[in-house]
């Protein structure tokens, strides 16, 4: 990044100094409010830090809108606190925080912040908030009594991406020489997955960069569901830090319907009228009502071209439209157009139409030249160092001055394409074997051609780059100036100017799109793909080479509270009737060791807002954690009533665990924390993360190695991780700590080397590697996805039994996409077995289901994809229900013969046919199993025609359903207000405890 710990850091300083743009603001004290502030640095969302934040309501008035997420630092303690409680009093906590420094070090990656505000800076120098600051970002810092405004310059080095293919030239490579082969995180978000892998094109239907900002057309209908209806949404992110800026609802859209150019959008409607945005906002500046029937668009020079096709003459129009008044500046005509060809550079627009390539003045709309250039109903015109390119089927190239053929070239694939870069004309070629169970690695070809002349200047040939098995993805190919990013299993990395060739096959993009590179950062959107489970990334990531200059490593990672040495005396395990941690046990079983009600009644209520975790309940006491607001909540089981509250540095993203007196509990601020049950006070905390940095994950603050908050207890040790991937940031760290004093007792170490492509070609749907995961037992061994650890965290080994990667493991609940992945993705599920499922689908299995519950002889569950459509299993909600299942615990998920290896095959199959099987009217959610009786809740199974969302949105309340775990038989049903969030249930004491998604603590039980 920007400051790298090999530079000079003082030549560095002298030279930002030297570039920002500074100025003394001596004002009055409009300056010093945060509407003043805003309007005097002209920040427009993003990340906001306040040095010095004292009784914390200047730092909560920061945040004027939901744009703005801010954090307070203070090197004071008793600050911190009271302006905390400041915060919390203002229902702001979460989307605003404060954290205690150290007066020196930022606890920030580099480019990240948009805005850094102090009154006194104290110790920090000016190189520490300029490392933080991203590009134009502001510091503004009190000197003195004057307010001095100090932006940081846009570095020479990175790039926009303004259209479909990068720009109007529509050459799809990035003139950005610090992207390259990704080894951090910069920032997360959602969505975790495209919708569905069949059903629907892709989620994701075109990533821009402008300014800073990353704009993405996103389908943010329900994922799984491809049945219910779209939803396109405009999604406005600060490009460095994720932070969700603004959203607009649109019509289903078009790669080619949007444009980002500097501080403006510009966007085809409804109807093709071409409207013009506010990037910062999101506000529609003005409607362009003289352009009807917009098709697709580029802007270049202050002159936004487009292509009109006129429906009702079938004729075809290209128009220049002013880029700042939106209105046209001239006009012609066409009897056809070929999609995909409207381009721009240097002056000229060009399109191909009437079999020719046709250029015209950009500014003034007359013709310069016609070239015969035959192409079908789509294909691109390429624009480099002088020369126009056809690259729809045979590549062509013709002088930009006069049209006249310069020469002909190979074919272009169309998913690999054709790329200027390095001053050459790159293709690439993979001879794929096609489908077959050989998995024979094929060498990638990369040719550089001359633009003008078409010889061949450079061939790159590297024979293990590609991991065989399955086709090209469909996705097209980007490069950057140095790299070409090929999309065979993921990512692969051709170098074009040394030998840093490398695959990425844990990282994967949606189909239809890709990743694109920009700001100095890959981004890579949710996809829908399979391969890899356990290892491959999910979500919405930008991903850089490095996170540059590092903070010391923490000297003290254990923080002694005012509670250590004042716990209580151990005593004997829980009584069994208690729930102490999240799914009641080590092997997360949902099974409570307590009977239950048949007949309920409401016996308290408790609104705590927000999103909150699955209850725990032992010794009297309940706790939750408030996932957004940071805080562990402890109310007494028998009444409700609240009896204390402590808030953490970061999201607590499942429930607490209670042990002995103690509740102990992860964080994302990267920290493991031990607290006195009694009334909350700090025993211990200890920094589980390698340093303090933080980046942006989810429009929140967020360690790069962030812990879960449900821990693990078992033989008396708290097991726990910190970090999301063993690529990334140097791994994932597993510990296992002594709970009175934090000391720790284990620790491990998984952090995977980047693919030697010298060596080996990889595996097409399995490899090596981790996420992080909450973790469980089968009673002996802890589990993380695949990974095995023998209680000192050994690593012990996972044998694969076939080739799709399906491992032998001890018996114990699995999911292959984590446990608190809430969005039931339709490839995605839960599974009680010795078997890792590795690639193989598990919808006409036993002991699978979206959500499970089991004790010793059997397993519960919901089964929701129970048939398959295309390359994935289907549900059609409100049309049967969903299927609630119990099977014999012996009954194992088997391979067929033919089901052995086959890539998308049926996938594992059952032996013996469940105990019973019933279908329910309820997307039953959350489940406890107590005794003689399953407990399912969750939104009633309809779609209405007019809202078909209300069920899955929770406008149509929800259901509770007892039934007998003897024939699955309905014992009671009650109606519910609202749904539990996902796995909201718990059981202790003869009660029920539920979670709902309004931020309800609900206790029901037999009323004495």
């Amino acid at each position: 990044m920007l400051l790298r710990g090999h530079r000079g850091a003082s030549r560095i300083l002298a030279l930002l100094i030297l570039c920002c743009t500074a100025c003394s603001l001596c004002r009055g004290a409009e300056t010093t409010t945060a509407a003043g502030i805003l309007a005097e640095t002209g920040v427009n969302g993003g990340l906001i830090v306040h040095l010095g934040c004292g009784d914390g309501r200047l730092t909560a008035a920061l945040r004027l809108d939901e744009r703005y997420l801010v954090q307070g630092l203070d090197t004071d303690a008793a600050n911190v606190e009271n302006a905390r409680a400041t915060i919390r009093g203002l229902n702001l906590y979460g989307p605003v925080s404060v954290g205690e420094f150290d007066g020196t070090h930022l606890p920030y990656i580099d480019n990240i912040v948009n805005l850094v505000v102090s009154e006194d800076p104290g110790t920090v120098p000016m190189a520490e908030i300029l490392r933080v600051l991203a590009p134009r970002g502001v510091a503004y810092i009190n000197n003195g009594g004057s307010w001095q405004k100090t932006t940081k310059p846009w570095p020479e080095e990175i790039d926009d991406w303004t259209h479909y293919l990068h720009g109007a030239d529509n050459n799809a490579t990035a003139m950005d020489t610090r992207v390259g082969p990704p080894r951090c995180l910069q920032w997360k978000s959602d969505p975790l997955w495209c919708r569905s892998h069949n059903g629907v094109a892709s989620s994701i239907a075109l990533v821009l960069s402008a300014r800073g900002r990353l704009f993405s057309v996103i389908d943010e209908g329900l994922t799984g569901q491809p049945g219910l209806p779209d939803r396109w949404t405009l999604v406005a992110r600060d490009g460095f830090n994720g932070k969700l800026l603004w959203k607009k609802q649109l019509a289903k859209p078009s790669k080619r319907s949007l444009v980002a150019a500097g501080e403006k959008l510009y966007l085809i409607c409804a109807g093709g009228e071409l409207t013009i945005l506010d990037g910062a906002t999101g506000r529609v500046l003005q409607t362009c009502p003289n352009i009807k029937s917009a098709n697709e668009l580029v802007c270049a020079e202050g002159i936004v071209l487009v292509h009109l096709a006129d429906r009702r003459s079938e004729g075809h129009a290209i128009v220049g439209v002013d880029a700042d008044s939106g209105l046209s500046v001239w006009r012609t005509s066409a009897k056809s157009f070929v999609t995909g060809s409207l381009a721009a550079a240097d002056g000229q627009a060009y399109y191909n139409a009437d079999g020719k390539i046709v250029c015209l003045d950009l500014h003034k709309g007359n013709e310069r030249w016609r070239a015969p250039c035959k192409s079908g109903r789509s294909g691109t015109i390429m624009i480099y160092r002088g020369v126009v390119f056809s690259t729809s089927g045979t590549l062509r190239a013709f002088a930009a001055e006069t049209g006249e053929a310069l020469w002909n070239g190979p074919s272009v694939h169309s998913r690999l394409g054709a790329f200027g870069a390095s001053g050459l004309i790159w293709l690439s070629d993979i001879q794929e074997p096609g489908r077959t169970f050989l998995w024979t690695p094929a060498p990638v070809v990369s040719t550089g051609y001359d633009p003008k002349t078409g010889k061949v200047r450079r061939t790159i040939t590297i024979p293990q780059l590609i991991t065989p098995g399955h086709h090209i993805r469909c996705y097209p190919a980007k490069a950057t100036d140095r790299y070409l990013l090929l999309p065979k299993r993921g990512v692969e990395f051709v170098d074009l100017v040394g030998e840093n060739h490398i695959r990425h096959d844990w990282l994967r993009a949606p189909c239809g799109h890709g990743v694109i590179a920009a700001n100095g950062l890959l981004y890579a959107p949710p996809h829908p793909c399979f391969c890899y489970p356990g290892v491959r990334l999910v979500g919405y990531n930008g991903l850089s080479v490095d996170t540059g200059k590092q903070p010391p490593p923490p000297t003290n990672r254990l923080h002694r509270g005012p509670a250590f040495g004042q716990l209580p005396t151990p005593h004997s395990p829980l009584p069994t009737s208690s729930w102490p941690m999240y799914r009641h046990d080590a092997r997360r079983s949902g099974a409570a060791g307590c009977g239950l009600p048949v007949q309920l009644q409401p016996l308290w209520k408790q609104e705590l807002g927000g999103t909150i975790s699955q209850p725990v309940v032992a010794d009297g006491r309940v706790l939750v954690a408030e996932k957004d607001a940071h805080s562990i909540r402890c109310l007494d089981a028998e009444t409700g009533k609240p009896l204390w509250r402590y808030t953490a540095d970061g999201r607590i993203d499942s429930s607490p665990t209670l042990h002995q007196g103690l509740v102990l509990f992860g964080s994302t601020d990267g920290w493991v924390y031990c607290l006195r049950a009694s009334d909350g006070q700090l025993a211990w905390r200890f920094q589980a993360a390698a340093d303090g940095r933080r980046i942006v994950a989810f429009d929140q603050l967020e360690s790069i190695w962030p812990v879960h908050g449900s821990v693990l207890v078992q033989n008396g040790l708290v097991y726990c991780t910190a970090g999301r991937s063993s690529y990334l940031d140097g791994g994932i760290r597993v510990y296992a700590l002594e709970p009175r004093s934090g000391k720790v007792v284990h620790e491990a170490h998984l952090e995977s080397p980047q693919a030697d492509v010298t060596q080996t070609a990889g595996r097409p749907f399995d490899m090596e590697g981790a996420r992080s995961d909450v973790l469980v037992s089968d009673g002996t061994d802890i589990y993380m996805f695949f990974q095995r650890f023998a209680p000192d965290l050994t690593l012990k080994p996972t044998p694969r039994i076939t080739k799709l990667g399906d491992r032998e493991v001890g018996l114990h609940l699995i999911s292959n996409a984590g446990f608190l992945d809430t969005s039931w993705y339709d490839r995605n599920f839960w599974m009680y077995s010795k078997r890792w499922p590795g690639f193989y689908f598990g919808y006409d299995a036993p002991k699978v289901g979206q959500i499970l519950a089991f004790d010793d002889e059997t397993t519960y569950g919901l089964h929701v994809f129970t048939s398959r459509q295309g390359h994935a299993p289907r549900f059609w909600p409100g049309t049967g229900g969903y299927e609630l299942f119990a099977d014999d615990n012996r009954n194992e998920p088997v391979l067929r013969p033919t089901a052995i290896g086959r890539e998308k095959g049926i996938g594992f199959s059952r032996t013996l046919p469940p105990k019973w099987s019933v279908r329910i009217p309820i997307r039953a959610q959350a489940m406890v199993l107590s005794a003689k009786h399953l407990y399912v809740a969750g939104p009633p199974d309809v779609v209405l025609e007019d809202d078909p969302m209300a069920a899955f949105e929770g406008r149509a309340g929800g259901r509770l359903w007892v039934v007998s775990t003897e024939d699955g038989k309905r014992l009671a049903e009650y109606n519910l207000e609202q749904p539990p969030v996902f796995d909201g249930l718990s059981a202790a004491g003869g009660r029920l405890y539920m979670a709902t998604d309004d931020g309800c603590l609900t206790c029901l039980g037999e009323k004495q």
